[in-house]
């Protein structure tokens, strides 16, 4: 169960407002490269690589890929505190980004120490053991792929978007033993579903890019007890909101344009120079870090000014990961086929 205790305190830490901005604080570190971890499984690909979500799990430090390449499509692990690779996960078993095609998973998330849930193409969630490759799989009932997914160790319930469905809906797992507990449906989504985040209380934030209503973006707070939506935030301000996490003083920070929004009030306010998709933070170092695939930089945004101070170069479209314990940030790389990662050198 330590697990779910680590998980539980760093969630609670990330949440509650336990530095006030009127307090002075130092800031925001500068990285260097660190490690380059070559990915054995990209090494002789003739196809183009595809990444999706990264995770980091803190207890273990285990890093985990969504490699959905057509050729190498798996969970890919990485040892976090000696920098190497461990292996590639459940090989073959996934179905692709889209049925019928060749490739890995979508979505990825720590549920178990040596567990990670994954979205698949064809509408299912696969539960993947990554020491024996066991495969649990469980059928949302839809054609199309389960993507971003989060989960609560307090609970055991995952939310997973079925983003491409028509209608779109979000559904509602229970991991341990693995069961579908319900769905919403949410129809009034444009262009998808993005990324979903733990909230206090057990339930999720979840980034809308566009809906009728709102279309440059809302971000809604899902009750996973009730199956419903509790609260819609616009945020007009934030060119239609993709990675979603938490930043400083318990506020939220998106992908998209790259922007900082406060749930007790709602609006934004844009980052210039953030953006991508996928959006992480360490918001005790004040570090907000975003990919910019069109300038090939990874961007890090001081927290305490929202203003983006260091750029690195890096060949990623779309995806990173901050290790929770020590601040590093974890990067696919596809000029050198690895992940790279960064480490803070000044203000720790």
């Amino acid at each position: 169960m330590a697990f779910l205790r680590v998980i539980g305190v760093l969630v609670l830490v990330a949440l509650v407002f336990t530095v006030p901005d009127a307090i002075a604080q130092a800031p925001a570190p500068t990285y260097a490269l660190k490690a380059t971890i070559p990915i054995p499984t990209w090494s002789n690909l003739t196809t183009p690589l595809s990444v999706d979500i990264n995770w980091i799990n803190p207890d273990t430090q285990t890093f985990v890929m969504a490699d959905r390449s057509p050729d190498g499509g798996a969970i890919e692990v990485l040892d976090a505190a000696n920098y190497t690779f461990t292996r590639a996960a459940a090989l073959g078993q996934f179905t692709g980004i889209v049925p019928n095609q060749r490739g890995g998973p979508n979505g990825v998330v720590s549920v178990g120490p040596n567990e990670v849930a994954a979205g698949d193409g064809n509408s299912t969630l696969k539960v993947v053991n990554l020491v024996t490759d066991e495969v649990q799989v469980i059928s949302t009932g839809g054609e199309r792929r389960v993507d971003e997914m989060a989960y609560d160790p307090a609970s055991d319930l995952l939310i997973a978007a079925n983003d491409q469905e028509d209608p779109r809906f979000v559904t509602v797992f229970k991991i341990h033993p693995l069961a579908i507990v319900g769905q919403i449906p949410i129809p009034q989504a444009t262009t998808g579903i993005e990324q979903p985040l733990l909230a206090p209380g057990g339930k999720f934030w979840i980034a809308i890019p566009a809906t009728v209503e709102n279309p440059e973006g809302e971000i809604d707070l899902i009750d996973p007890i009730a199956l419903s939506i509790e609260r819609v935030l616009p945020v007009a301000n934030c060119a239609r909101p993709t990675g979603l996490a938490w930043g400083v003083g318990g506020r939220l920070i998106t992908g998209g344009g790259g922007c900082v929004v406060d749930p007790l009030t709602s609006g934004g306010s844009a980052i210039p120079g953030a953006g991508g998709d996928e959006v992480a933070s360490h918001p005790s170092r004040g570090v907000y870090a975003y990919t910019i695939a069109d300038a090939h930089s990874l961007n890090l945004a001081d927290g305490w000014t929202n203003e983006v101070y260091q750029q690195l170069p890096i060949d990623a479209p779309r995806n990173l990961a901050i290790n929770p314990t020590n601040g590093e940030i974890w990067v696919p790389d596809y000029t050198t086929r690895s992940v790279l990662v960064f480490a803070p050198v000044t203000g720790e």
